[in-house]
């Protein structure tokens, strides 16, 4: 089967002019899980990648008024051009993805398959033209979130709402042609009226099963570390101020990032040296703070409707980094996530609620933290690994399986055995 990933990849040969033409926050966390899906589907089969990068429009985020690429060459992926200006970008990069995909359409006659990154217009559009083109090639979608919780720290005016609808609308009909999809909650499934064809659940992506070797040394600093959208809707506020409860001058909060609360941890960096504030740094060198972390934390609250149609990818990363992790519970996550999070009491005071998990995470003894990562290395190694979830979206879309798409016994059978050569691997 030749697959063709369509998404909005940067290459990390070209993250530092990603970073650099920013003005906010950059998409690392969306670029990691599609750079995992990416080694995935190669290793699974042969796969091409057409990307119109995650970068923010202009003006407001980005200071690009046309992508025309980048000066460092890659070889992960082709790029195509678009205008970047607000409102009308969308249909630019329909456009440039559209004239991307006829070539792979029409091209042999083999089996085919178009992976759509996210719910994003352009994307199934140019996916749906594809299948116009060629009504043999199979679509399958990955949805990291809905539509319509895309962009939660936009302002919402009036032109905002208005595209965004039309947005949604258009994105609404040009699911009908997708065939199957991996999505990150069961509730996703059902809002994205995907259930009446095969799907995956999978609230993450991990390359890799790590060996389970927490072993900190000895640091003069306990460091509290937090990577991400600086945005007060994440719970930035609550987070400063359970850290300003605990007066240990030896601890530190490391929050590495951009976004709407920036302003403000500036005024709080000024007050409390504790307070270090990095700013938006590559993907290197986020692992290096998590690395030097004796605490990682998600303020995120539960207290959206959103939340039951989102996973947190930092949570995924933290644990896998074998660190105690606080965070709340979301109603996206698995319930078995308790075990292996500190988790933040809903019902109490949110700040003295996350002093309190920071404070256990924190005097957490070894075992007990190691005994919660070999849990998730576990549960990762069979639910969240890239090489069998692209796996599972090849068989969903090979002939056979698409003969048996709602016959659960097949599913079954093509999921025990992937099973198993995971399990191995632990």
């Amino acid at each position: 089967m030749d697959v063709l990933f369509l998404c909005g990849v940067f290459a990390k040969e070209n993250e530092v002019e990603v970073i650099a033409q920013a003005k906010k926050s950059v998409e690392f966390s969306a670029n990691q899980m599609q750079l995992k899906l990416i080694r995935g589907l190669k290793e699974a089969a042969n796969t091409q990648v057409i990307s119109a990068p995650f970068i923010g429009h202009y003006p407001n985020q980005s200071r690009s008024l046309y992508f025309f690429g980048f000066a460092v060459p890659q070889h992960l992926c082709k790029y195509v051009l678009f205008n970047n200006i607000w409102g009308i970008r969308n249909l630019s990069r329909a456009r440039a993805l559209k004239k991307a995909v006829r070539g792979f359409a029409l091209d042999g006659n083999g089996e085919k398959l178009i992976v759509v990154y996210s719910a994003h217009d352009p994307f199934l559009a140019a996916a749906a033209y594809a299948k116009k083109l060629n009504p043999k090639i199979r679509i399958c979608l990955i949805a990291p979130d809905l539509p319509q919780y895309m962009n939660l720290e936009a302002k919402r005016g009036f032109l905002y709402n208005f595209f965004k609808g039309f947005d949604i609308k258009s994105i609404k009909e040009h699911i009908k042609c997708v065939d199957t999809s991996v999505v990150l909650t069961e509730a996703m499934a059902k809002a994205l009226q995907l259930t009446d064809r095969p799907y995956v659940v999978a609230e993450g992506i991990v390359d890799s099963i790590p060996e389970n070797r927490n072993s900190t040394a000895y640091a003069e600093t306990v460091n509290i570390v937090y990577a991400g959208k600086l945005y007060f809707r994440f719970g930035i506020r609550s987070l400063v101020e359970a850290f300003s409860l605990l007066q240990d001058s030896s601890y530190r909060l490391i929050l590495c990032g951009n976004g709407d609360a920036v302003e403000y941890l500036q005024k709080c960096a000024m007050e409390d040296s504790r307070i270090i504030l990095p700013g938006q740094v590559s993907p290197e060198k986020v692992q290096e703070y998590i690395s030097s972390a004796a605490v990682l934390v998600n303020p995120r609250p539960n207290n959206e409707e959103y939340t039951k149609y989102s996973f947190p990818s930092k949570d995924i990363e933290y644990l896998s980094s074998g660190k105690p992790t606080v965070a709340f519970l979301l109603d996206g996550m698995p319930k078995c996530y308790q075990d292996f999070l500190y988790v933040v009491d809903p019902n109490r005071d949110i700040s003295c609620a996350i002093s309190d998990a920071l404070k256990a995470a924190i005097s957490a003894p070894k075992k007990e933290i190691e005994k919660r990562h070999t849990q998730f290395l576990q549960y990762a190694a069979k639910n969240l690994l890239a090489s069998a979830i692209a796996e599972k979206i090849i068989k969903m879309n090979c002939t056979e399986e698409a003969q048996h798409a709602k016959d659960p016994s097949c599913s079954a059978v093509c999921n025990d055995r992937q099973q198993r050569r995971i399990e191995n691997r632990i």
